[in-house]
């Protein structure tokens, strides 16, 4: 399978691993809300933060692991890869116990001057708060595995692992019925860490059988400490990038909690939950060709490297586009059918942070291209730091008393600076500027994307009042038809359009002559 076809495999894989996660997920949330409440709920996504952070650090860890992988693999050293793997086993297992027993030591500081809890729920509160803990654990030991698989573009065996996991949540789901309803919060925390450490279990045995680095790497030559020493200089800046985004993200949640309440918790909580689906739908295009763009710098192809990273943040952002467009302008109604009753602020925290994706998949094959690059030290500051320091922000409006809706603007603007901030960065690492690298990229998107939104207003106005829901579904066909078209049109160089042709040919659908 040559690389084109790879990556189109992994595209694939990935986009049907996600429609069914968000599918299987978003239903799973509807179940877990009503039978949890909005109160319990609200309790799981303040506490959920610690899940958060095991996610996002997980993925930080994970993404260190694979640009050294995928880096070797373009070199073309297979003792090399055996050592980054054994290092970076061990550097996890370090990673995550020294973090787990922070993150415990902090809890008395938590529960007594940060979260907001009635006294009836503290003792739910400080069982899930261990269980998400220990599940802390489970998803950084699992971030070397799943490198493995990324690095080696085995996008398939990670989509049909997932699939089954988020068939596993759904039964949990709904299996909270059979439980006492006090307890129904902490049985969900301790399913929500079963599931990643089965992940787990498959993803090593998987490695085991099928990859040499996962299977004759432990011997004592293999450590080494200039190693060792590299990947936790990379990773420690990863993880920064992680905190930051964590800080700012559950950051808000606390300060929501503090300010008002669990009031507002929970439609916080499915705020971010609808803007991890989406963006796990759009960032599958980053998952299959992050690999073949870390190969490329490790080969020195700097030309294909370049190449790759524009045209994947365009493939990002026009994704975006198609996926979220009609969305923003049915909203309401697709949370009304989703959720049945909305949570209060569920609807304007969606559209800030969905808005606030849109903006950051800009910067998406820029940002894979600096880590590529290896030399992530300064991105890492510039751009999570304005991230981080937003929550300052939020903070100052809350006291000054400037509501939710005020709130939630540097949210937002932290994206916009951030990616703005990643384009001149990954201009200067490879000599170009960062004004024509967005021509190059960004130049035909202008068209598109204001057609799509042009179309789902001119829907959402002649929507008759109750046919929500259906109209969702034709504003979907109408819009990704018109703005498919254009895209094809005015976004597409020849040489893309020649791809998307050939993509087409290889599941048998069939293109007019006079587009070929």
């Amino acid at each position: 399978m040559n690389t084109s076809q790879r990556i189109l495999a992994n595209t694939v894989a990935q986009y049907v691993r996600i429609i069914a996660g968000a599918v299987l997920l978003l239903y799973s949330t509807r179940i877990v809300l009503q039978e949890l409440g909005v109160s319990d709920f609200g309790l799981y996504s303040l506490l959920g933060s610690v899940l958060a952070f095991m996610s996002f650090l997980g993925t930080a860890l994970a993404r260190s692991t694979q640009r050294y992988l995928s880096y070797y693999t373009g070199v073309g050293k297979l003792e090399s890869l055996r050592g980054v793997f054994l290092n970076s086993l061990l550097l996890h297992v370090v990673v995550g116990l020294a973090l787990c027993g922070l993150v415990m030591a902090c809890e008395p500081l938590m529960f007594s001057y940060i979260f907001d809890i009635t006294p009836d729920r503290l003792s739910q509160a400080h069982i899930l708060y261990a269980i998400l803990v220990a599940g802390m654990f489970v998803t950084i030991f699992q971030a070397p595995y799943m490198a493995v698989f990324i690095a080696h573009e085995n996008i398939i065996f990670i989509s049909a692992v997932y699939v089954i996991a988020y068939v596993m949540r759904l039964a949990g789901a709904f299996a909270l019925a059979w439980f006492a309803t006090d307890m129904r919060v902490v049985i969900y925390g301790i399913i929500m860490v079963v599931i990643p450490a089965m992940e787990t279990l498959a993803f090593m045995w998987v490695s085991y059988r099928k990859y040499d680095e996962c299977r004759q790497f432990c011997r004592r030559e293999f450590v080494s400490k200039s190693m060792l020493k590299e990947l936790l200089g990379f990773s420690g800046w990863n993880i920064y990038g992680a905190v930051a985004i964590l800080a700012r993200q559950q950051g808000y949640a606390v300060a929501l909690n503090h300010f008002t309440g669990l009031l507002y918790n929970a439609g916080y909580g499915i705020a971010t939950q609808v803007s991890g689906q989406i963006n796990n739908l759009v960032y599958s295009v980053m998952n299959a060709v992050s690999p073949v763009i870390t190969k490329s710098e490790g080969s020195k192809d700097r030309q294909r490297m370049i190449y790759l990273s524009v045209e994947s943040s365009k493939a990002s952002f026009l994704s975006f586009t198609l996926i979220v467009m009609p969305f923003l302008f049915f909203m309401e109604p697709v949370l009304q059918a989703w959720l049945g009753e909305i949570p209060s602020g569920a609807w304007l925290f969606t559209l800030a942070i969905v808005l606030s994706s849109m903006a950051d998949s800009i910067g998406a094959g820029f940002r894979t291209g600096i880590f590529a690059i290896g030399q992530i030290r300064d991105f890492s500051i510039q751009v999570y730091t304005v991230k981080m320091l937003s929550i300052v922000f939020s903070v100052l409006f809350f006291a000054l008393g400037w509501g939710v809706a005020v709130s939630i603007l540097p949210y937002f603007l932290s994206e916009v600076i951030g990616t703005a901030q990643t384009v001149a960065i990954f201009g200067r690492m490879t000599g170009n500027g960062a004004w024509s690298l967005m021509r190059r990229g960004f130049g035909g998107t202008v068209l598109p994307v204001a057609v799509s939104a042009a179309v789902c207003w001119a829907l959402r106005a002649v929507t008759p009042q109750g046919w929500g829901l259906p109209m969702v579904l034709v504003a979907y066909i109408i819009s990704t038809g018109f703005t498919s078209l254009i895209i094809y049109k005015t976004a597409l160089d020849e040489r893309e359009r020649q791809l998307v042709l050939r993509m087409l040919a290889k599941f048998h659908i069939p293109v007019p002559a006079g587009k070929r």
